[in-house]
């Protein structure tokens, strides 16, 4: 081969190899402002193709994102843990004040009547007066 030659072959590669570039970055602007539904039927087969590849994909990065997540979470869990230890305390101790209260209630009951009285009273609708426990009344008509 002469130098004539290898010139005339690398140009007309460069030739060749420009043409080709152009013309796949003229389909690829001509895809971009293509109507929406033209290319559709293409998509749905596309899609359709790759769905158990995707469905698979999905549910091996939702697998590993979940182990990342627990394994980040790791750290913070001594902190919720004496959080939960303290809130259970908390509502122990105020289980303990309400039992202790109930107890004194059923006391109290016991002593005053209430307990035995209660189930065979019958509750009747009335109108209250009021009077003032004050003297005001009869400082009043004693004049």
């Amino acid at each position: 081969m002469s130098k004539s030659d290898k010139y005339k072959f690398s140009f007309r590669f460069k030739f060749r190899f420009r043409t080709l570039i152009i013309i796949l970055l003229l389909i690829i602007v001509g895809f971009l402002f293509l109507p929406q539904n033209f290319l559709k039927p293409v998509k749905n087969v596309f899609f359709l193709v790759t769905k158990p590849f995707s469905i698979a994909g999905q549910f091996s990065v939702d697998k590993i994102s979940s182990f990342f997540d627990n394994l980040f979470h790791l750290g913070s869990l001594p902190k919720e843990n004496k959080k939960l230890i303290k809130e259970n305390l908390d509502l122990q101790s105020q289980l303990a004040i309400i039992k202790e209260v109930q107890h004194e209630n059923e006391i109290l009951k016991k002593e005053l009547g209430f307990f035995n009285i209660r189930g065979s009273m019958k509750l009747v609708p009335t109108n209250i007066i009021g009077r003032p426990s004050s003297g005001y009344l009869k400082s009043r008509f004693e004049r």
